[in-house]
């Protein structure tokens, strides 16, 4: 490895720790060391508070008493009774608020909302109502936008491994496509010459909250290669065809904020080569807290620091242009909660005592996936004295867990429990394993709360198929 990688102890320190705090499987570990080495090569230092974390300014420090603030109305007992449990309830205050907060630090970019991070129509029509785009990765995202009033010229289509039909769909749709292959790009400029689109570039930095959520360096299936320019460049010069955007995206849940700077200096650097561009378009991915230690981006001046940036390039461009981002998780995650009710509660052979409820990984796969540390509560007895507990799922899987050995308070069979940052990724990657329906989704904002997904039946997931 080379000495300019890993040779400061903070370097070393950053790796050892997300290395051992990864889940081992397969080539996870090397995947991640791969990517974190060239993520650390290409990071300036931070300065950084005594603890080893980056340094706080009181508006961070702010930012992170709210994020802690808990996200339940205080009628939840009203919405179980009536709703029953699993059920997902949504702060639509708070969407707002960070809706507002993005558009405010970022208004010199177009915002398109990651619909993966919730596809709720009732969630994606607020957001749109709060001037956001839409960032889609599938067929499916794309209609589901346009259902829900986004203006074809405010959806961004990312491909990914996309047949000739959804590429010819994205087309007809009138939508912006984003291509990440050679192969794919040559299609297109063959189907459609004269014509304009956009390229994904791997610029071969990532950052993530967990392996399995990098979208770039060597491993990463995403994108065009940054040293594949000049080939892309030729494929569109032959067919006429327009590179007018250039789009990036590093990963999933970061929270590092040095690291995606380095990653928006390497992608204006490779946009740069584009002639026809118009449109740089940083990604997403910006993280959350999920745990004690975690700290909050902070927007406000990762915005400044971007702007400044965007400015110093728009100048030796001598044209004008556009930029964007595609938040998902920062938008969404906080605002949501799953509350389950505790069916068993029983000890194990080794002093251990299982809580069992009656929602599983068909409804929040994130701990099982990527074992991520949500935050639960016990909503019936929040003043009870702590006591530790693996907390797991009423699927028949070994991996059907939320937390091992979590200390919350004490909690007894009948208690209702909220497991936190629901809103991103929680529905999103459900699905109706063991024929189990996924949670009921209820909104509230000020003193109203309405039903935004019903509770499915047996015949709701039986449906698509054909006897």
């Amino acid at each position: 490895m080379p000495k300019s990688i890993m040779s400061t102890p903070l370097a070393r320190s950053r790796a050892l720790s997300l290395l051992t705090s990864s889940n081992t499987y397969g080539g996870s570990r090397l995947i991640l060391w791969n990517s974190l080495c060239i993520a650390i090569q290409h990071t300036p230092a931070l300065k950084r508070d005594n603890a080893g974390a980056p340094a706080s300014s009181p508006l961070l420090a702010a930012q992170e008493a709210e994020n802690r603030r808990v996200r339940i109305p205080p009628n939840w007992p009203d919405l179980v009774a009536r709703y029953g449990t699993p059920l997902a309830i949504c702060d639509v205050a708070f969407v707002r608020g960070q809706c507002r907060r993005l558009r405010a630090a970022f208004g010199f970019c177009d915002l398109f909302y990651s619909v993966k991070a919730n596809y709720n129509p009732s969630l994606v029509r607020i957001v749109a109502g709060e001037g956001l785009g839409v960032d889609a990765v599938s067929p499916g995202e794309v209609e589901l936008a346009l259902r829900c009033g986004v203006a074809a010229r405010n959806i961004v289509y990312v491909e990914n491994n996309m047949s000739d039909a959804e590429m010819e769909f994205a087309v007809e749709r009138g939508v912006r496509l984003v291509v990440g292959a050679l192969s794919r790009l040559k299609k297109y400029a063959a189907r459609y010459p004269g014509a304009s689109v956009g390229v994904r570039i791997n610029a071969d930095v990532g950052g993530a909250h967990h392996a399995r959520a990098f979208t770039a360096g060597p491993q990463s299936k995403f994108g065009i290669h940054f040293s594949q320019i000049p080939e892309a460049l030729a494929i569109a010069s032959a067919a006429k065809v327009r590179v007018d955007l250039v789009q990036q995206h590093i990963g999933s849940g970061w929270l590092d904020e040095a690291i995606f700077a380095e990653a928006v200096d390497i992608i204006l650097r490779e946009a740069a080569r584009f002639p026809d561009l118009e449109t740089v378009d940083f990604g997403g991915g910006f993280g959350v807290p999920y745990k004690q230690g975690d700290h909050p981006l902070d927007i406000e001046r990762m915005g400044a620091l971007l702007k400044a940036r965007t400015e110093a390039f728009k100048a030796n461009a001598g044209r004008s242009l556009r930029f964007a981002l595609e938040p998902g998780r920062f938008l969404v995650a906080e605002s949501m909660a799953l509350l389950a009710t505790v069916q068993d509660k029983k000890a194990g052979s080794d002093g251990r005592v299982f809580l069992g409820l009656d929602a599983g990984f068909n409804q929040l796969m994130r701990p099982a996936l990527y074992n991520s540390p949500h935050e639960i509560l016990n909503l019936s007895h929040p003043d009870a004295p702590l006591a530790a507990y693996d907390i797991c799922g009423n699927i028949c899987e070994s991996t059907d867990f939320f937390a091992r050995a979590r200390e919350i308070p004490a909690a007894e069979e009948g208690d209702v429990l909220a497991i936190m940052n629901y809103g991103a990724y929680g529905a999103a990657m459900g699905s109706v394993y063991n024929l189990r329906a996924p949670a009921a989704e209820v909104f509230f904002e000020g003193q109203r709360s309405w039903l935004t997904r019903g509770r499915a039946g047996l015949e709701d997931m039986l449906s698509s198929f054909v006897e």
